[in-house]
């Protein structure tokens, strides 16, 4: 919790006792990542769809952006007629908002702030995140989120990006996706422990990586009482993936995942990422500070079994 002096020291301490000696340059790092920045054609083309028939404006959509990133659209709108509708139904409505966005937004920075993040964060763990960000104007489900490949994405709709450090304060966190994604043995395992690790993961890293400026609780994407909350009932939760841990049924792992479903009134949302931060954060505290670096290339299980979290 941020206001612990005695937590701040010790993440500084963290800090420097995991300095890693792997330097990449600039280049290096960035010729394994691809932005794909799809906001600035994309709200022309919104403000220009009056202009046309509704068919043709459709079509044109589906020409420019659609056909062009269906990884991207079938991933998180769905198909083509789901594509339309939410241009039809929500991205026009929204588009007032998206104008109001962009005129404040100074994406050219947000790049820049994105390629110095992804270059440090790959000197301070020692590997490079890979993998493709797209940015653009969706319909707000998620501000950053990923697919299971590794790719990443800003929705900048989203309620919860209305400045843009709302977005790059998220960088850290996603690019450890991209860099544990290539690093992980098994790269094909989808099961409970290892979307739990990966977020907690995450997380920790995140915190790490800010020296102690950000609070657990923001990492974790919480606020602070829903933490405290968190702590005092520290059993109860983990004991929520004790006999389901290994398993892969999609319901399961997206109910620990997913911000707006709680398994008790009194419960915060997206519970795996403080079971995984608290798996992080137990086997660190039993292999030593700089231990964290051995998680890129360890099975999720054998984590959750040095960790000795259900001990």
């Amino acid at each position: 919790m941020k206001a612990l002096p005695l937590l701040h020291l010790t993440l500084l301490a963290l800090w420097t006792s995991c300095a890693t000696t792997t330097k990449f340059s600039q280049d290096e790092v960035l010729n394994d990542l691809e932005i794909i920045d799809l906001s600035q054609a994309e709200l022309v083309l919104l403000n220009q769809y009056n202009k046309g028939t509704k068919s043709e404006n459709d079509q044109e959509n589906l020409r420019r952006f659609y056909n062009q990133n269906t990884h991207l659209w079938e991933g998180y709108v769905g198909d083509e007629d789901e594509f339309v509708n939410w241009i039809h139904n929500k991205g026009l409505d929204d588009l007032a908002t998206f104008n109001h966005k962009a005129d404040r937004f100074d994406l050219k920075e947000m790049n820049k702030l994105f390629n110095k993040t992804a270059h440090e964060m790959a000197n301070f763990t020692g590997y490079k995140p890979r993998g493709k960000w797209y940015i653009f104007w969706g319909p707000g489900w998620t501000d950053l989120g990923g697919f299971v490949d590794g790719s990443m994405l800003i929705d900048l709709g989203s309620q919860f990006i209305e400045k843009l450090s709302d977005a790059t304060s998220a960088f850290p966190h996603e690019l450890n996706h991209q860099i544990y994604t290539h690093t992980i043995p098994d790269k094909d395992l989808y099961n409970v422990i290892s979307r739990v690790v990966d977020e907690g993961f995450a997380c920790y890293v995140s915190m790490l990586f800010k020296e102690g400026s950000s609070a657990i609780h923001k990492e974790l994407g919480y606020k602070k009482e829903e933490y405290n909350f968190c702590r005092a009932n520290d059993r109860e939760l983990i004991d929520l993936i004790r006999s389901n841990y290994n398993s892969t049924n999609d319901e399961e792992i997206d109910n620990l995942v997913n911000r707006y479903y709680t398994f008790k009134d009194d419960y915060p949302g997206a519970i795996g990422y403080y079971i995984g931060f608290r798996i992080v954060e137990e086997y660190v505290k039993r292999h030593g500070a700089s231990s964290w670096k051995d998680i890129y290339t360890m099975h999720p299980e054998e984590v959750l079994a040095k960790s000795e979290i259900f001990n």
